[in-house]
């Protein structure tokens, strides 16, 4: 029995049907052993892109309460739940992040990278006398370093983040608990898959020109069409779908801010979930990336302030380090397509080249500041199959594959991945 089987929820739209009353209409049918997780899944993401604005904030709610499990027991009391279970996700590392204009210090003496940063409440002038430290106001966001070893000294870490007592053994989630948290958190992120794909589509044309810098990327497929993206200037100058549905994607992008930032398993399934396989999606083979790749290469064609939302999610992320290294190899193979659509502004403005130049120095910084980190990438086998194609891997096999965009950075296949940078 596929999706479509399951209790319509249009009734959300009206407030025809309350959001717990949705909630056990759900719960009752999937009982029913022919329902799969993934029927809801999809159950959950197409209603997502179809209902009104007033019936996804009540789908909002219904997707709560199928992740809670309990009809008592509101959002905010199980999540905090979950952080006393199996204990805070800041215990070892400060969770501070800021998304631009912010005041930060950095000290040389115990900073590994002159990028790295701590955050005011972290920072404890007394503990860095005589260090070669100052304060700074940050224009692009970024996050708190206290307790990343790769990033500061271990010797300067706050009094809150020194203690590495709570480090110990990954904590697995019960069957149950992980597979509502992998359909809720799964649900939301192909609904990102589809809201970054209409706007790669809306801001996507053929390139007929044949001129070296006015196409971005190819296409997938035999074609391999010569394809030209922009930057979307302005959330106006967007269809009124598209506004309507990046309206719901920054709704989506708090929803999984508040999941990530509980516990670290919470945390570690949202990292582990961005990692799946994209499918469904118009000009991409199913399986050819996975959600991760597919919205660091084309989600930079988001708003600025829909760009900005995003990268705050990631940097809650990469507190995750097997999650930063996968984060990292994405973001470099994406970077060809930053280079083309920089090249391809033409605007008297630089719309293009602002918009790009602050996405890409809110992570760069985060990314390879270590040298233990470059040197792990540069480390990854990468073999080309096509002299045009800078591959990506795919953690399920362990294969490289193409990145989304067909280009390569550069032509000399002997240059590690950091030299190509």
């Amino acid at each position: 029995m596929d999706a479509a089987a399951l209790p319509p929820l249009t009734g959300l739209n009206d407030n025809a049907i309350t959001p717990q009353e949705a909630y056990v209409t759900l719960r009752d049918a999937m009982r029913d052993a022919s329902h799969s997780d993934v029927a809801l899944r999809v159950h959950f993401t197409s209603n997502f892109m179809t209902l009104s604005d007033n019936g996804v904030h009540n789908l909002f709610q219904v997707l709560e309460y199928y992740l809670v499990d309990d009809t008592h027991m509101t959002m905010p009391e199980f999540l905090a739940s979950r952080s006393e279970l199996y204990g805070p996700v800041n215990r070892n590392k400060c969770e501070e992040v800021w998304n631009g204009d912010h005041i930060a210090y950095r000290c040389r003496t115990c900073g590994l990278s002159d990028s790295s940063c701590m955050c005011v409440g972290c920072f404890d002038p007394a503990q860095h006398e005589n260090h070669d430290y100052r304060i700074y106001r940050c224009s692009y966001g970024g996050c708190c370093d206290c307790g990343d070893d790769l990033a500061w000294k271990a010797t300067g870490f706050c009094s809150r983040h020194q203690d590495t007592a709570g480090v110990g053994v990954p904590v697995e989630l019960p069957t149950l608990e992980a597979t509502r948290l992998h359909v809720a958190v799964d649900a939301i992120l192909h609904f990102g898959n589809l809201v970054v794909f209409k706007i790669y589509e809306e801001n996507t044309v053929q390139d007929n020109l044949y001129q070296p810098n006015t196409f971005t990327h190819l296409e997938q497929g035999g074609s391999r069409r010569r394809l030209q993206s922009r930057v979307s200037s302005s959330f106006s100058e967007l269809s009124s779908t598209s506004q309507s549905l990046l309206a719901r994607f920054s709704l989506s992008l708090l929803w999984l801010q508040s999941i990530a930032r509980t516990c670290i398993p919470y945390r570690t399934a949202v990292c582990q979930r961005f990692l799946q396989p994209i499918h469904g999606l118009r000009s991409f083979a199913d399986g050819s990336a996975d959600s991760l790749a597919f919205w660091l290469t084309f989600g930079v064609l988001l708003p600025i302030d829909s760009c900005d939302a995003v990268g705050v999610l990631y940097l809650k992320l990469l507190m995750d380090k097997p999650f930063k290294r996968e984060f990292s190899l994405r973001f470099l193979d994406a970077y060809a397509f930053y280079i083309r659509l920089y090249l391809g502004d033409s605007t008297v403005e630089g719309r293009s080249r602002s918009h790009l130049s602050r996405y890409i120095d809110r992570l760069f910084c985060q990314l390879f500041h270590s040298s233990a980190q470059v040197d792990a990438i540069d480390a990854m086998p990468h073999q080309y199959t096509d002299s045009t194609i800078l591959p990506f891997v795919d953690v399920t096999s362990g294969r490289r594959l193409g990145a989304l965009h067909g280009l390569a950075m550069t032509t000399n296949s002997a240059m590690t991945l950091s030299e190509s940078l």
